[in-house]
């Protein structure tokens, strides 16, 4: 029961920990996109993205139309008798913008390590943004998909923060265990082409294990992302089609199935040992009951 509880904790461990990754990876888009349509409203285009901040892109346009920055197309009807302001507003509200661009960038940033004050910080600004965009436009299907990318953004941000107070709940990580240290000092493998033995041992308390689906096919056209041979134990992360495997001597324990294969984690439990092989921050890897076996950078 109480290796079930560590078990447990781990699992939750991960989900918390990618859900405040998402949030921040979620908040990095939103500068990006802003940026986009930042260059876009600058140039005089009358494209635009919905999924950015609201201000930023609104407080730009105000500038360059209240300054007669646009195209003479663009003043005709209520606008042909406009009294253009002086240069120095649209300095000021590109400015503005700007600033508000750079907080979302440095809250980012900032909540690496868990530091959610920055995200608070970011989920509040960004829930004025999206009553800044009601001030504005009032309720109208014209703006139905930056209503929804809002909303959306909002709710990542709410499960990050979430996320990370639910991560502080949970006992600490165990410590590491007598296995041979992988990692240099840069937090990288030493050696990304060398297999790493461990040293023999089984879990005494565990008497559960995660089933095999089906035998592995060594006929079919794979691809061997990353294989490791320890003692007892062979494990291949492969894929086959659409489809990345985690092997385990011989049998699939485990799948993920995309087109494109973006972060993802395969897991099974093997006599007691916890193995698990995956792809994330562009890389793929394998690890043995926490410890990392073998890591290697890929672009596809």
């Amino acid at each position: 029961m109480k290796n079930l509880f560590k078990k447990r904790d781990a699992v939750d461990r991960e989900t918390y920990e990618k859900r405040y990754k998402h949030a921040r990876e979620n908040l990095l888009l939103v500068v990006v996109l802003t940026a986009v349509n930042f260059g876009l409203v600058l140039s005089g285009s009358d494209r635009y993205f919905p999924f950015s901040a609201f201000l930023p892109y609104y407080l730009t346009m105000l500038g360059m139309l209240l300054c007669g920055r646009f195209g003479e197309e663009v003043y005709v009807g209520e606008l042909k008798d406009i009294v253009f302001l002086n240069d120095s507003f649209f300095y000021i509200m590109v400015s503005v913008a700007i600033v508000i661009a750079l907080l979302y960038l440095l809250a980012c940033f900032m909540s690496r390590n868990g530091r959610v004050g920055w995200l608070i910080f970011a989920l509040a600004f960004f829930s004025i943004d999206l009553l800044s965009l009601f001030y504005v436009y009032g309720i109208s299907f014209e703006i139905t998909a930056d209503v929804v990318f809002h909303v959306l953004v909002i709710i990542v941000l709410s499960f990050g923060i979430h996320a990370h107070y639910k991560l502080k709940s949970l006992p600490p990580e165990p410590e590491a265990s007598d296995l041979p240290d992988l990692l240099d000092e840069d937090g990288d493998l030493a050696d990304e082409d060398i297999e790493y033995a461990f040293v023999d041992g089984e879990d005494e308390e565990s008497t559960e294990g995660t089933p095999a689906l089906r035998l592995a096919d060594k006929d079919i056209k794979h691809r061997v992302l990353l294989e490791v041979s320890i003692p007892k134990y062979d494990i291949t992360y492969r894929r086959v089609k659409r489809t990345n495997e985690l092997v385990i001597n011989g049998k699939i324990y485990d799948e993920y199935v995309a087109l494109m294969e973006f972060d993802h984690r395969l897991c099974a439990t093997v006599d007691g040992h916890r193995i698990t092989a995956g792809f994330e921050d562009f890389k793929s890897y394998i690890t043995f009951d926490g410890e990392i076996l073998k890591k290697k950078r890929r672009l596809w």
